[in-house]
């Protein structure tokens, strides 16, 4: 019987742009002061450790009512007043209304990123306060804000290695943290989306070339298949700019990157700007008789 030997090669965007986190306003400063700025909080960065800690201890007892509840807590329980609060009337109004359309689909990658690094061990959980290196643009938000307002950011690892950083701005709120989708932040003058995930008013990144990787001779004859997870990011042109490994079978990784490294995507869009996309593609290998 004569066999067949093939790569199928599956794209999906989880993109893993650039996590953050808000805190509360720091009580008797000048609401309309732009030099004015919030104090972080030693605390909420335990606080929100934990938060995200509980998320992953729902999956691992495998609780999925629970997990999907812990997620669905992240979610602002009042985006109006609270972007009105800090962001005043006009820009408050417009990023409320782009949170209330992005959530439902941001909500969905969000399980599905968390999903992935429970299965992939990494769950060791860091919250820091938020920089412009994870989120472009994080001082002209900030200097807008009526209600000065701490960001803070969360990434995960696996034994302090790989450490990624979670898609979302998360910010104190009634006691818990909630969660902003970065591209939220987009229609602030003077800041740019940077790596975002996909959702929202973004174009979902067509491939416009595609090349088949190459099923290395050893791995072959050894019956060596399965998928090999990259973390990919896809520059503002579409071009593929930065490919690592993330899981999988090992002897089939470097065929993997050398195909992915050649594709190319049709440009992202955010506001009609071009962007980069924060992604993971699996490229599975099959071996077929």
């Amino acid at each position: 019987m004569r066999r067949m030997f093939s790569a199928v090669v599956t794209l999906y965007v989880l993109a893993a742009a650039n996590s953050i986190r808000a805190q509360a306003s720091t009580p008797g400063m000048d609401q309309n002061s732009a030099a004015s700025v919030a104090t972080p909080d030693p605390k909420a960065l335990d606080d929100l450790k934990q938060q995200i800690d509980d998320i992953f201890k729902a999956l691992k007892a495998k609780q999925k009512d629970q997990f999907h509840k812990l997620v669905n807590d992240l979610r602002m329980p009042d985006e109006q007043s609270w972007f009105l609060k800090v962001f005043g009337a006009e820009m408050g109004g417009k990023m409320a209304d782009s949170y209330a359309d992005e959530w439902p689909r941001f909500e969905g990658d969000l399980e599905m990123r968390l999903k992935t690094d429970h299965d992939d061990k990494r769950t060791d959980i860091s919250a820091h306060e938020s920089t412009d290196r994870l989120l472009l643009g994080a001082s002209q938000i900030a200097a807008i804000m009526k209600t000065p307002t701490v960001l803070y950011a969360v990434s995960a690892s696996k034994h302090g290695k790989e450490e990624w950083n979670f898609s979302g701005v998360f910010v104190a709120d009634n006691g818990s943290f909630r969660c902003i989708p970065p591209s939220v932040f987009a229609m602030v003058p003077g800041t740019k989306p940077g790596r975002i995930r996909i959702g929202g008013n973004v174009q979902r990144p067509k491939v416009v070339k595609s090349v088949p990787p190459i099923y290395p001779q050893e791995a072959r004859l050894a019956h060596v298949t399965g998928t090999v997870v990259l973390h990919v990011i896809i520059g503002s042109d579409g071009s593929v700019q930065e490919v690592s490994y993330v899981s999988g079978p090992m002897p089939l990784s470097s065929a993997a990157a050398d195909a992915v490294h050649q594709w190319r995507f049709e440009v992202t869009r955010l506001n009609d700007m071009p962007v980069e996309v924060d992604t993971t593609i699996p490229v599975t290998f099959s071996i077929s008789y």
